[in-house]
């Protein structure tokens, strides 16, 4: 009968089962829905009531909850006034929901034994539906026994929603007038729990009020000067999560235009952080997640479908225990499940099920869509621009944009968003021009700035990569040398230039039980020698970049025959790391984890972004170093 405690999706399981409840009922002339409220619920419930229900159900949690409840605890404000705290559970106790439920547990209980189609409780929130007499007799059960637990129903409050073809002048003299007075009056919707149930046109507009309440705070978002914090608080807490309790909690085609206009409200905000209007095609390559060469924007609109099939899904359990009659008619046939699944396969390659839909995760039927919309995207584009794809996709391209925006992994704000254009495949110019550094061709993308062999850039950013590798090494313990000289020594006369070398960026004295000797270099994923292969597989680059190291002047064997492993540590100028390279740094994010007692996959995760940052940020720098003297030059 609660809802509120212990059960995964409580809200939305009510919320589908009420909606079913009107559903079954819309031909009905005697249904009616009562939604109880009662008077600060949580601060007036009896404590007795509370001891001795944890006492019935909680033997293991009874002596603590009698210490904190049985007597009065003194709320001290300021120095000189104390208020005795007598009734109700705590504000801040984490017991607090648990201890307020069991003690309206038998209340719950005895309602469900009064010929209801519908009782339960969501915390203090109450629902009782069926046959108007049946409501009104527990109604007078509620008033009955509310005062004994320490509650009071008030009634100006509550809300009387009448199902299918009820009058209210069918139960204008069986209520209480003041219940059907004001804010209560006979209704034919209602906002459950957060969630709208009631005609398509009810749901639009309490989802577009959603809408506009979020509107200010994704105006002042586009005010910010700082795009990487921006575009972080834009995706973890002012965009979409703000509509998903909606999305899972209704029909999406009753809210789409809501849906639609929050989006268009989302890319506006962009827009006002990083200057980007984009196109249809690369706002369907935002909203898409960052393994799939996304900005992790979601779109409400488009996943609105998805939200609710696997809320729906996953709830029915739930659905079935509040009410039996729940699975009168297969969920698979429900016009709404129809709608939203004809929906979401219109975003797919290949069509799903009712039953693979509805039994499916919402994020597994998200990633769906992003995998069409992927392979959609990779077909249509040049091999050039399928091989830079590829690589944004890897996990070391997209670390930069889950990295917060302080110390190692802090962006300016202008080298930020030349990277998002870069993953977007923005233009950066209108045709080709000739790269003031080296005189080469600067192709409008600006991807030719990534290995510029003039500028500097390229050496700086081997620098700062092998510096930050070292720094990571340092805390592993594995104590690591810089560039050690004397790790060949000649073996014959005429190996006198072998001592000269410094195959080794980084050297380690043991790694996996053998000195290993780390090479870094960075290749673009668009290099001509792999091109085709890049074009299909990701990481083509950085592979055969790792075989031509371990060939140039036989440093692999070069180093064997001196006890040294050589490991090639080829990174893609998107801060995609080769397969061998990632497996090295696992290596080292697992020893710094061990040493220092985190978590292995959070460290992990934080050098892949420190690296990912320093990558791309030198990246962004010859590019808008060479824009910036193209633009001076007129």
């Amino acid at each position: 009968e609660k809802l509120g405690v212990a059960v995964p999706a409580g809200v939305e399981a009510a919320v589908h089962t009420v909606r079913a409840w009107f559903g079954r009922n819309a031909t009905s002339s005697g249904k009616l829905l009562l939604k109880l409220d009662f008077s600060n619920a949580f601060n007036t419930i009896s404590r007795e009531q509370v001891v001795a229900e944890t006492c019935l159900h909680f033997s293991g949690l009874a002596r603590w909850v009698g210490w904190c409840y049985r007597r009065p605890s003194a709320l001290q404000f300021g120095s000189a006034s104390t208020v005795q705290s007598a009734g109700g559970v705590q504000q801040g106790d984490p017991l607090g929901p648990l201890l307020f439920s069991a003690a309206l547990q038998s209340l719950a209980q005895d309602l469900r034994g009064q010929g209801l189609d519908l009782a339960f409780f969501y915390l203090d929130d109450g629902v009782i539906a069926g046959d108007v007499r049946a409501v009104v007799r527990a109604l007078q059960l509620v008033q009955r026994r509310a005062p004994a637990l320490g509650l009071r129903l008030n009634l100006s409050k509550c809300e009387v929603v009448g199902a299918g073809l009820l009058s209210e002048s069918a139960v204008s003299q069986l209520l209480p007038l003041e219940l059907l007075q004001g804010a209560s009056r006979f209704q034919r919707s209602l906002d459950l729990l957060g969630a709208a149930i009631g005609d398509d046109a009810f749901v639009s507009a309490h989802t577009n009020a959603r809408v506009e309440a979020a509107a200010p705070l994704l105006d002042a978002l586009a005010q910010l000067e700082d795009a990487q914090v921006g575009l972080r608080l834009l995706r973890s807490c002012a965009g979409y999560t703000r509509l998903v309790h909606s999305m899972r909690c209704a029909p999406p085609t009753c809210q789409r235009g809501a849906l639609q206009r929050f989006d268009s409200l989302v890319c506006s905000s962009l827009a006002g952080l990083t200057g980007f209007h984009l196109d249809a095609a690369q706002l369907r390559q935002a909203a898409r997640a960052f393994a799939h060469a996304g900005l992790g924007l979601r779109s409400a609109a488009r996943d609105a479908f998805a939200a609710y099939l696997a809320s729906v899904g996953g709830c029915a359990d739930a659905c079935r225990e509040l009410d039996p009659a729940y699975s009168s008619a297969p969920l698979a046939t429900d016009p709404y499940v129809l709608q939203a699944l004809s929906g979401h396969n219109a975003l797919l390659s290949e069509a799903l099920t009712p039953e693979a839909a509805l039994s499916a995760k919402q994020k597994t039927l998200t990633a769906l869509a992003d995998e069409a919309s992927w392979r959609e995207q990779l077909a249509a584009c040049s091999v050039v621009a399928r091989a830079v794809l590829l690589s944004e996709a890897e996990p070391g391209a997209r670390a930069f944009l889950a990295a917060s925006p302080v110390g190692r992994t802090r962006m300016d704000s202008a080298i930020f968003v030349a990277e998002l254009r870069q993953r977007l495949g923005m233009p950066d110019a209108a045709s080709d021009l000739w790269c003031p550094q080296c005189q080469g061709v600067l192709d409008r993308f600006s991807l030719h700035a990534a290995t510029c062999v003039a500028g500097g850039e390229r050496n700086q950013r081997h620098n700062a990569l092998r510096d930050l590798l070292c720094s990571w090494a340092e805390r592993a313990g594995l104590q690591p040398e810089k560039e050690r000289p004397g790790l060949l020594l000649p073996q014959r006369p005429e190996d006198s230039r072998l001592a000269q070398r410094r195959p080794a960026d980084v050297y380690l004295p043991s790694l996996k039980g053998f000195p290993a000797a780390l090479d870094l270099a960075v290749v673009a994923p668009q290099r001509q020698e792999s091109l085709a292969q890049a074009g299909q597989r990701a990481l083509a680059a950085a592979t055969a970049y790792s075989r031509t190291k371990e060939m140039h002047l036989d440093a692999a064997n070069a180093c064997a025959a001196q006890g040294v492993r050589f490991h090639p540590l080829v990174v893609e100028a998107t801060g995609a790391w080769s397969r061998d390279a990632a497996a090295i740094l696992t290596l080292i994010s697992q020893a710094v984890a061990a040493r220092e007692g985190d978590q292995a996959s959070l460290v992990h995760a934080r050098l892949l972004q420190e690296l990912s940052v320093v990558a791309r940020s030198h990246r962004a720098r010859a590019v808008l170093r060479r824009r910036s003297e193209l633009a001076a030059s007129g």
